[in-house]
């Protein structure tokens, strides 16, 4: 005996079919809300777990740059445009014996190595520049300024430390 099966084909009707599509869409919809918010959040947490590094941040309000070397708060004071690549040397203990001495006055660092700093580095020296597009250097040099002019100028290690001893 051969068993005959008949297909009944279910008829839905518009109704249903609407109904079962918006439960399919908003199935959808919080599948994706859901996904996305655990995205954002795994995001945000990789994020403050990367800024929450114990990095120290320490201002030095000793250095300057060339554009900021004549407006200074005090009225007199040194300024000194040097190349941090050749730190380690004499002038560096000089410079802190100098601050911890009685006659300290208020001293300045330009680093020349900077990007920022590195226009002054021309080959020649002009001694008493009245603005900081003037400032030209070829080494280490030493500016006292007063009143936002320069009153004297020492190029050279050597000289430098001879006036800061």
């Amino acid at each position: 005996m051969v068993k005959n099966r008949i297909k009944q084909n279910k008829i839905v009707s518009g109704d249903e079919l609407k109904i079962r599509n918006l439960i399919i869409l908003l199935v959808s919809v919080i599948v994706i809300c859901v996904g996305v918010y655990f995205l954002t959040e795994h995001v945000l947490n990789k994020e403050t777990e990367s800024n929450q590094t114990d990095k120290k941040v320490e201002i030095n309000y000793d250095i300057a740059s060339i554009g900021t070397m004549f407006n200074r708060i005090e009225d007199e004071y040194y300024v000194i445009l040097y190349s941090s690549k050749d730190s380690g040397s004499e002038l560096d203990s000089v410079l802190d014996s100098y601050r911890s001495s009685d006659n300290y006055i208020k001293t300045y660092y330009v680093d020349l190595n900077l990007k920022i700093n590195k226009s002054a580095l021309k080959g020649k020296l002009v001694e008493k520049p009245n603005n900081s597009n003037e400032i030209s250097v070829k080494e280490a040099t030493l500016f006292k300024i007063e009143s936002g002019k320069v009153t004297k100028c020492y190029s050279g290690v050597d000289n430098i430390i001879d006036v800061l001893k």
